[in-house]
């Protein structure tokens, strides 16, 4: 959160920042309130942190998200089976991501949600809405004049463009080998940053996934690795967004600070009790 504010929101004064994020370890409910403790002081330091909310990781509360997710989005068991169709076709995954699936496209609508809750209540009207990771570290500052120049209207795109964070490593070799974005089948899934009607359709992935799922292109031998980047593609694409996205280099890493304080808190607190 402090690279967060640090490198991206800079001198922005009127930033607005909205959290939904939970424990990644399932852990009592009294750890995780107590871990919770310390991620609310860390919000608090930030005038910029209008709304959060921290989920714990006990099983009284992972029941309650999978209810949620299985029957008011009617997405729950619907995603289980996604992901077994997909390694019905394929001899295995390559990577976790269909672990994280249901549980960072949840929280990326549910962030989102806050931020236009604010809007609504507040009456006022975001110019940009990011969407980040807060174990994010940054090693360079935000290119707010290249963010402003690439997500500008244009005749070909009169709403602007929504602007997808690569690593500046990848981006570098996508730019000398890739093809043309619209025919791209993978983005990074981390970072991103647009006009709120274009972060609409980025962020609304989970509310759209009953009916999009049909449109998950099952027999790509290249979707056992990678998977949430491929289905963002698709569901950007589904949302008739897919002429207006495009890439620009991000200099920041996953550091997972924030997930290894808490785990190592979480050892030291079990072998106290």
């Amino acid at each position: 959160m402090d690279s967060l504010a640090r490198n991206v929101l800079q001198s922005q004064q009127q930033a607005c920042v909205f959290v939904h994020a939970g424990l990644m370890r399932a852990t009592t409910l009294k750890l995780a309130n107590q871990v919770a403790s310390s991620v609310v002081d860390t919000l608090a330091r930030h005038p910029s942190v209008v709304g959060y909310e921290i989920e714990a990781n006990d099983m009284r509360t992972r029941k309650s998200i999978f209810n949620a997710t299985e029957h008011c989005t009617r997405s729950g068991q619907i995603i289980g089976t996604l992901f077994g169709a997909i390694g019905s076709r394929h001899k295995k995954f390559q990577d976790k991501a269909r672990y994280s699936f249901a549980s960072m496209f949840r929280h990326i609508w549910l962030a989102y949600r806050m931020a236009h809750a604010h809007e609504l209540l507040s009456g006022s009207r975001f110019r940009f809405i990011i969407r980040s990771r807060v174990d994010h570290t940054y090693s360079a500052g935000f290119d707010w004049p290249l963010v402003e120049r690439l997500a500008a209207p244009s005749p070909g795109a009169p709403l602007g463009r929504l602007l997808i964070g690569q690593p500046h490593h990848y981006h570098k070799l996508a730019s000398r080998d890739g093809v043309p974005h619209r025919h791209r089948c993978v983005m990074n899934d981390q970072f991103a940053v647009g006009p709120p009607a274009l972060m609409d359709a980025y962020a609304s992935l989970y509310p759209d996934f009953s009916d999009f799922r049909r449109l998950v292109p099952l027999g790509r031998n290249d979707l056992v690795g990678h998977t949430n980047e491929r289905i963002l593609v698709s569901h950007l694409h589904y949302r008739g967004v897919g002429k207006t996205f495009t890439s620009f280099p991000l200099h920041a890493d996953i550091a997972y600070a924030g997930c290894g304080t808490s785990h190592r808190f979480l050892d030291s607190n079990r072998s106290k009790n």
